[in-house]
């Protein structure tokens, strides 16, 4: 998410004493019924790709959050609310955030049913598939997903069973262990928390499982056997970079801290019995090799995040020592490609761009997606393709190229990258 956290409060202090003092704006909850329509477009990112509407136990407007594609492939969520200023003033809309605590996503299906289960998902699309998968539950979500559950405000939860079904990844599991925690406070019947199934890719949710094309009963399966979520006794605090349990015990070595981290890390290895990892990033998934700087990179900067401290050196190649074991004699194998691969009989060509985008080109059509089935490798010199050009035609390269005659320009484009994007050879501008 760029530009700073559009989600923080809308009232701040100023870091600095010469620094502008910043409106305080104060929301409008529900959104008057004269209030003007809220704006179409941002005046930056456009038109929305999605919006979702937060609303109160009586289905009062509250706000929106809206996500926006980026021409670079980049998702940006922003909420927008009805307020007025602090000092007094006129009502507008602001692309702000409600201040702490925050509504939840899906207040009226949760008031209109107090005695279905609840299921908590990490995002608002993640909670619109789990409610087509789920009929007899109720669906909910915090704004700004797992980065801000603390913010939100879970005592619609009192007295409800809870369970929460996050993104399979790392960032998914520490958001949901923060939230069983704070519906217990809320005073929530219980709380239990689902594994994804085996198999399962990296950042997997309830909307993957809509586009795989899961039933109710497939999925009600997976909620029936989520396990109950039981507080530590003893807190866990951290001391010089480690974790330390209360009363004494043993403080938990760098390098095991490590590998609990990798727990939704997909390990796997080659033909050649190389070792590598797939692991979210953002909103897509990247794949390198576990010896790779990349990954090490990644590796450090979750230790940080958990802990508050710097992975030694020693623990570092410690750990990867015991992944990349892992990888090779326990993960599955797979086949790994540069830039060009084929499976399915379908072509597909990694974009280079910082999402991991491909394009599918069929035999009939093309379309750039978000989540290639294949094992892409990026080299140091990668850089990105343009978007492709569904509208020119391969001939039009000819007055460019060092051809003599028509035989010779037929052999372009089958010795080119494949340029041959529909039947009749379309190529990238």
């Amino acid at each position: 998410m760029s530009g700073g956290d559009p989600f923080a409060p809308i009232s701040r202090i100023p870091s600095k004493a010469a620094a502008p003092e910043r409106k305080s704006w104060v929301p409008e909850m529900p959104v008057p019924e004269d209030a003007p329509p809220p704006p179409a477009a941002h005046f930056k990112l456009g038109a929305p790709a999605a919006t979702w509407r937060y609303t109160d136990a009586s289905g009062g407007l509250l706000g929106l959050v809206l996500r926006f594609d980026t021409p670079d492939g980049e998702k940006v969520f922003r909420p927008l609310i009805y307020a007025r200023p602090a000092s007094g003033g006129k009502p507008a809309w602001r692309w702000e955030s409600w201040p702490p605590k925050r509504p939840l996503y899906g207040l009226r299906g949760l008031a209109g049913r107090p005695n279905a289960p609840v299921v908590v998902t990490e995002g608002e699309k993640a909670a619109d598939a789990a409610a087509m998968l789920l009929a007899s539950y109720v669906t909910v979500t915090s704004p700004n997903g797992s980065k801000s559950p603390g913010h939100a405000d879970w005592a619609p939860l009192q007295g409800r069973v809870v369970i929460i079904w996050p993104d399979a990844d790392a960032a998914g599991l520490e958001y949901a262990h923060a939230v069983a925690k704070l519906v217990l406070a809320a005073g929530a019947k219980s709380v239990a928390i689902v594994s994804p199934p085996d198999g399962a890719q990296v950042g997997w949710d309830a909307a993957d499982a809509v586009a795989e094309g899961w039933n109710g009963a497939r999925a009600g399966k997976l909620i029936a056997a989520a396990e109950p979520f039981k507080q530590k006794a003893a807190a866990s605090t951290v001391i010089g970079g480690v974790a330390s349990e209360d009363h004494g015990r043993r403080r938990t070595p760098q390098r095991d801290i490590l590998i609990g981290l990798t727990e939704f890390v997909e390990l796997w290895h080659d033909a050649n019995r190389i070792a590598y990892a797939s692991f979210l990033v953002s909103d897509h998934r990247e794949h390198w090799p576990v010896r790779s700087r990349d990954f090490k990179m990644w590796l450090s900067g979750q230790f940080y995040q958990k802990t508050g401290a710097a992975i030694g050196a020693q623990a570092l190649d410690d750990g990867i020592r015991v992944l990349e074991a892992r990888a090779v004699n326990e993960g599955p194998m797979h086949e790994v490609f540069t830039r060009v691969g084929a499976a399915g009989g379908r072509m597909y060509v990694d974009m280079g761009d910082k999402t991991w985008r491909a394009v599918e080109i069929g035999a009939l059509q093309f379309r750039v997606i978000e989540k290639p089935p294949l094992k892409f490798l990026r080299s140091p010199s990668m850089r990105p393709l343009p978007l492709p050009d569904p509208g020119t035609l391969i001939e039009d390269l000819h007055r460019f190229i060092n051809v003599k005659s028509d035989e010779d320009s037929m052999m372009v484009p089958g010795l080119s990258l494949p340029s041959v994007i529909v039947g009749r050879s379309r190529f990238w501008r």
